[in-house]
Order: C-alpha cells, then structure tokens, then sequence
C-alpha cells in the first residue's frame, strides 16, 4: 500500500528514521481477481462465454446468460494460489553508506518463474482479448505451479475464445481450438465435481464440434448442479433443435420458460421453431412476446417477420422486417426478407433497392438473389 511505499523510500534517505518492520496485511485466499465489464456504448461481455454483446442486451445471444447492466465480472471466482500464505514483511535495512570511486554493482534479480504472476497476466491478456498471449501465460502457470482447477478452466477459456474469434475465417484452427478447449475444461471438471461453469463451456464445446450426445450428457450434468439456470435449458433446445428433434427442444425451451418467462433468447429460439414447424399462430404469439421483452433485440423482430410472411401477411412482415433493420442495419437477411415482401406487394423498386442492399452487404445472399432474379 502507499504507506509500506513511503516506508520504503524513507530507507533509502540518508539520516531519516524509519520503523523496523513494515505491516503488509495478507491477501485473503479467496480473493476474487475482477476483470470489470466493458462501458455500455460497447457492450457487456458475458460472464460464462466470454462473448461481447451488443449495448443493453439482457441475455448473452452466446449461451443465453443474464447479462447484468454496470456489474463486474469475475467468471468463476479466482483464487491466487499467491494468497494461500501471508506476505512476511522484511526487515528494514540501514542504509548504505556511499562508497567514494568505483561504481556500484547492481544486485542480480532472481528469475525464479512465478505461476502466480503468470496466472494474473493472463487472465489481463485474456480480459483484453490477446487470446494467443493469455494461453502462453496460462500454460506458463500450468508448468511452474500446477494444474490446479484455475488454471486449467482458463486455459478453457482462452482456447474456446480463440476459436469464436477465427469461426468464420478458419474452420480447421476454430475445430482445432474448441478440442484444446474441451481438453482443459473435461480435465477442470475432474478436478472439481460441481465446476458449474467448467461444465456448462465444456457442453458448448461439444455442441460446437457437433458431438451432440457429448453436449446432451454435459448439459445435464450441468443442470444436476442448477436446475433452476435457464441458460442450460436454452443450450439443451439449442442441440436438440441442431439434430431436428422439435419436440425434445420445444420441452426444453418451455422448462426454460417456466423458470424465466421473459428470456427474450428462448423466446426467439421457440418462435423460430414453431415457424419451421409450421405452427405459425404459435410462432407470432411467441415473437411478439420476445419483443416486449428486448425490443433491441433485432432477432426477434426478424423471426416476427418471418413468421408473418409464412402467414403471407406481408404487410405485418415488412413492418416486423423494418423495426429489426432499425436495431441492426448490417444483416443482410433482413434485406433480402424484406426484398420478397415488397415483391409480393408488387413494389418493384423497393424490392430492388432491397436486394441491392443485402448484396451489398452478403453477395452471396440466396433470398436476394432469388428476388433479383424474379425481377
């Protein structure tokens, strides 16, 4: 603190008296290591995944999280292994008269490797994203300190983190990333029986290379430790929905529902499902609770408006269409739903407009082009 800092200084003026020892107060073992959540004009990262949402957002889109506005982070509680001893204060040295001639020979610092300054620094590279740097630290404090359940569910993380991050430019180092991941969080979790966490990224793992028994069995290991988390209901419709069995992920979805009835995610994901399924009255009720409860949530005015073209109620589905441009101007299905809307107004330069700007933004997009071959 800054009064052991002013001691410490004093030592080293000639004449000034100092106190022989310096009170350093232990660290508590269960100190918690925050990483603060970022501002809201950028957004909140969630606590379990990792992912940075959008500004306001209540529900991570990721995992399906609550997302909680201001608050800190700190996923799960970290402990420093640093902590488990008390700091012992040294002694105070008088000071050391100048020599006169010569020079003065620095003192060699020891470079004995410290797992604990290596954990710190990477969970620092990790909070700010340097995914390959927060590994190298991680591994560092693996090697000098111990595989301890800390280090292992980070090094998780910063795998699992890196691999989100490249999903769409490299498949192959994404596949190979989300292994490495499932390697350290299956070993965290043997470690530590009830890792919820540990546990819960494991499933996404496995979810994300498909193994979807893997993510099934993880999932509801998870749910034994937190019957009452909605994420995990969410994540379990999510697999379902993922190997076409509608009516297991619809179950899940409402058993997700009953303990939350106003998590916009889930909302979304069963009025998707009843669209798909053709349920279309069901899917509007349901989208346009999803609404309510986020309106700054751009997918559930989407789906909204899917549901309501599947009704061919075009006018309902472009006004869907044009609250979820609002809230995001970059998804160029937006664009190409509301090209086939305008079509089937018979508003054909609103529909080429429409098609231009979702081209614009995916030249591969099907809808679109299927449009602009009609006009």
């Amino acid at each position: 603190n800054a009064e052991a800092m002013r001691v410490a200084f004093q030592q080293c003026l000639p004449g000034q008296a100092a106190p022989q020892t310096v009170h350093i107060p232990a660290i508590s073992p269960n100190v918690t290591i925050v990483v603060p959540a970022t501002n809201v004009a950028s957004g909140l990262i969630c606590p379990r995944c990792g992912y940075q949402n959008r500004p306001g957002a209540k529900f991570c889109k990721r995992d399906g999280q609550p997302l909680v506005q201001g608050a800190t982070i700190a996923p799960p509680q970290i402990r420093t292994q640093a902590a488990r001893s008390s700091i012992q204060p040294r002694p105070v040295q008088q000071p050391i008269p100048a020599r006169s001639g010569g020079s003065i020979q620095a003192r060699p610092v020891s470079t004995v490797a410290d797992p604990n300054a290596a954990y710190r620094a990477g969970l620092q590279h990790l909070a700010n994203k340097h995914y390959a740097e927060a590994i190298q630290q991680f591994q560092a404090a693996r090697n000098t300190g111990g595989a301890s359940y800390d280090v292992l569910y980070n090094l998780g993380r910063a795998h699992r983190q890196q691999g989100q991050s490249v999903k769409e430019s490299n498949r192959k180092q994404f596949t190979d990333q989300m292994k490495a991941a499932a390697e350290y969080f299956d070993e965290a979790v043997r470690l530590k029986a009830d890792a919820l966490d540990a546990y819960f990224q494991l499933g996404m793992c496995y979810r994300d290379l498909k193994l979807y028994a893997q993510a099934t069995s993880t999932f509801k290991k998870a749910l034994g430790l937190a019957p009452q988390d909605p994420a995990i209901y969410y994540q379990l419709g999510l697999v379902a929905v993922e190997q076409g069995y509608m009516r297991e992920a619809e179950a899940y979805f409402l058993d997700g529902l009953r303990i939350n009835a106003s998590h916009a995610l889930i909302l979304v994901a069963l009025g998707r499902l009843y669209t798909e399924t053709k349920q279309v009255p069901s899917a509007i009720n349901v989208l346009r609770q999803a609404t309510q409860s986020d309106p700054a949530l751009w997918e559930g005015w989407y789906e909204l408006g899917r549901a309501h073209m599947k009704a061919r109620e075009w006018r309902l589905g472009l006004s869907a269409l044009e609250r979820a441009r609002q809230v995001n101007q970059l998804a160029p299905e937006t664009y190409g739903a509301m090209a086939t809307c305008y079509l089937k107004m018979g508003k054909k330069v609103e529909a080429r407009q429409m098609v231009n700007e979702a081209l614009q933004r995916d030249p591969k997009n099907a809808e679109a082009t299927r449009v602009q071959k009609q006009l």
